[in-house]
């Protein structure tokens, strides 16, 4: 009698082994995540989980970012225990989208360059309109032309693509928002 199988995507096998009546066969991952990567990680019960690696440690995976395909679950900032049956592939560019919209629907994103989650702001190029909350919580708009006004909305992040965007801002989460600046960066 022949049985025939799949090798699981991104593995080799690593042994053969017969006991009793069972034949156990090991399989290797061909890839190893590195930090930065977006990777696909396949559990022994099939789930799929898209990572954006922080750091691999032993059986450990520090994570940026990890989404539970199966449970529809996306973690930042996270860690991931992993199992030698586990399989590891580099994402295809259809996952890495999937994860990056799940973080941006969570308003963050990965910032590439400074290796972290942080918040997906807009930001005017020069030029382009955008729409700002003034002092006494009036919705002006002005156009990014990096003078100090422009440079200071940009700053902490009163800028706003419509003005849609402006009115949803809650205003006491604003005034908040701005004291906190203050205290934190008082006028020397």
């Amino acid at each position: 009698m022949k049985q025939t199988f799949n090798i699981p995507a991104g593995c080799t096998v690593g042994s053969i082994e017969q006991d009793g009546d069972k034949v156990i066969i090991e399989f290797k991952s061909e890839y190893t995540p590195k930090r930065g990567d977006v990777c696909v990680m396949t559990t022994d019960t099939g789930q799929d989980v898209i990572i954006l690696v922080e750091s691999v440690l032993c059986e450990k995976i520090r994570t940026f970012a990890h989404f539970w395909t199966r449970d529809n679950s996306l973690y930042i900032y996270g860690k991931i225990i992993t199992f030698s049956t586990d399989t590891f592939r580099p994402a295809t560019e259809e996952e890495k989208q999937l994860l990056f919209s799940k973080l941006k629907e969570k308003g963050k994103r990965f910032n590439p360059d400074k290796m972290c989650i942080e918040d997906d702001v807009w930001m005017p190029e020069y030029g382009e309109k955008y729409y700002f909350l003034s002092m006494y919580g009036a919705i002006l708009n002005e156009t990014n032309t990096l003078h100090s006004a422009d440079k200071y909305s940009l700053s902490i992040g009163n800028c706003f693509k419509t003005k849609e965007a402006a009115e949803k801002v809650d205003m006491e989460a604003y005034k908040a928002h701005l004291k906190a600046f203050f205290d934190k960066y008082p006028k020397q």
